[in-house]
């Protein structure tokens, strides 16, 4: 599917709990902390003392596009969460996602390479810093610096996967690895859920194949290469599918599109939930 422009009330009550997708307004935090400037402000915000981490909320350390507004609470509404339950977050950085679901008693992993870290200040942090953040929250995360299929996590034993807005932003070969090891690591009955950004500068839309955040992928062809079913999704919404027709999609009104100051394109989001089956491989090949 893709983000409409109105939100269930649900999903503005979450945002509103959690202060997503930006935290809680920074500035009166680092003035009182006696922090002055924008840079090192931003700079020291990990430095903070930790009822004050808490103060700004999760979401405070690390911006992000505001098409987050939607793609955060989605994602936990999606997901059907249960206290216990083991989930990976993929390419979280220091966003407050993966906090939340640690704060509700979730078992989380956070697996991300920062790749970005030279290079944009909002992606520069320490394994010391996230782990300061960790116990602000009273997270208790698991943080692995490296790409999903370099974090060798047990097959079979994780409930969920999250990729938000993250497959854009990797070539093709590196998502159809992504989603192979997310399908292995996938307790059967376990989902994928994933948001992706779509970009109307780049092709299918245009004949640029790529701007300054990424592309747009095949989704038809992740889902293919994973191996698990559609479970939630619509395949004319999804880049990649023979339904998908690009000119349908740009003439529709009740899609949310945001171009914020963080992308400075068109951009629209596509939501898409995966599930592995349930049966055993060899079922499923005596079942055909």
């Amino acid at each position: 599917m893709l983000a409409p422009k109105d939100m269930p009330a649900k999903f503005v009550t979450w945002n509103r709990r959690y202060h997503a997708p930006l935290g809680r307004p920074l500035w009166t935090w680092y003035i009182r902390s006696g922090l002055r400037g924008s840079y090192r402000a931003w700079k020291n915000r990990f430095d903070l003392p930790a009822p004050m981490l808490r103060a700004i909320g999760p979401f405070g350390f690390q911006t992000n596009s505001s098409t987050r507004t939607f793609e955060y609470p989605w994602s936990f509404f999606t997901a059907e969460l249960r206290p216990g339950m083991t989930v990976v977050d993929i390419g979280a950085g220091a966003s407050g996602f993966q906090f939340v679901l640690g704060g509700l008693g979730l078992k989380v992993i956070s697996v991300d390479p920062l790749l970005q870290e030279d290079k944009d200040l909002n992606w520069v942090f320490t394994e010391c810093e996230f782990e300061r953040l960790n116990r602000a929250f009273r997270s208790n995360i698991q943080f692995f610096r490296a790409f999903l299929q370099d974090a060798k996590l047990s097959p079979e034993s994780v409930d969920r996967v999250f990729a938000i807005s993250v497959l854009e932003h990797v070539p093709q070969p590196a998502v159809e690895q992504i989603m192979q090891e997310a399908a292995r690591i996938l307790k059967p009955g376990g989902m994928l859920v994933a948001t992706i950004d779509l970009f109307t500068d780049c092709a299918p839309f245009t004949g640029k194949l790529e701007n300054h955040w990424g592309t747009n992928i095949s989704v038809a062809s992740a889902i293919a290469v994973s191996g698990m079913d559609l479970f939630q999704g619509r395949r004319d919404e999804l880049c990649g599918f023979p339904e998908f027709r690009p000119e349908c999609v740009t003439a529709r009104d009740d899609v949310l599109r945001v171009n914020d100051a963080m992308t400075q394109c068109d951009v629209m989001t596509q939501c898409v939930v995966l599930r592995k089956s349930a049966l055993p491989a060899r079922s499923l090949g005596n079942a055909a």
